[in-house]
């Protein structure tokens, strides 16, 4: 019983050495923002400010042709959003024909599909900025929201969710009159909101 207590007392200083080390930058980088741009820029190294100011906040919140930080923000915002919706439409509508259409080498293409995974992203440097540059999207929106849009592992991730979705729902939707279309629409979308959810968070932070 002693010794129980003695590990869970080590584990709880371990556990407790490794959140200060995680949260240190975070308290670090709050203290520093209150600190005048002198002392930030002294040698060596102090946690608490000498003098405390709001220069900085200030300075964020009025804005500047150097730093403006709003307009980031703004950026940011635009092209997570268009990203996000444009992903999940492709990724869906892929996600199905991958499952419940039937064409020839369906299985084949989605094959080889799955194993450009394995290639890593620096490949698609090069090709991905020709690609840009002659479309004329370069310094645009548009290279940062559609590259990356169509990707393999979403489409992976949305297929296997699919297909855990019995046919016997399509097929009834079928005998009711439905097209294909609205069965994607009214049976499959709905069911697969969960793992779009977890395709727009994974393509949220990238």
């Amino acid at each position: 019983m002693r010794e129980n207590k003695v590990g869970k007392r080590v584990a709880f200083i371990v556990l407790a050495i490794v959140c200060i080390v995680w949260i240190f930058p975070l308290i670090w980088a709050i203290f520093t923002s209150f600190k005048s741009d002198a002392e930030i820029q002294k040698v060596g190294f102090s946690l608490i400010p000498k003098e405390w100011t709001f220069a900085n906040f200030l300075g964020l919140l009025q804005g500047n042709d150097s730093s403006p930080v709003f307009r980031w923000f703004l950026n940011s915002m635009i092209i997570s959003t268009a990203h996000i919706l444009l992903v999940m439409v492709i990724v869906s509508f892929a996600a199905y024909g991958y499952t419940r259409l039937t064409f020839k080498g369906r299985d084949l293409i989605f094959a080889l599909l799955l194993g450009t995974m394995m290639f890593p992203g620096v490949v698609n440097l090069i090709p991905n900025f020709k690609i840009v540059d002659t479309l004329g999207w370069t310094n645009t929106f548009l290279a940062v929201i559609v590259l990356g849009a169509a990707g393999v592992y979403n489409i992976f991730l949305v297929r296997q969710f699919i297909l855990g979705i019995p046919k016997e729902l399509d097929e009834s939707a079928v005998i009711d009159g439905a097209n294909e279309f609205q069965i994607f629409y009214h049976i499959i979308l709905p069911l697969i909101k969960p793992v779009l959810t977890v395709v727009a968070l994974f393509s949220f932070t990238g």
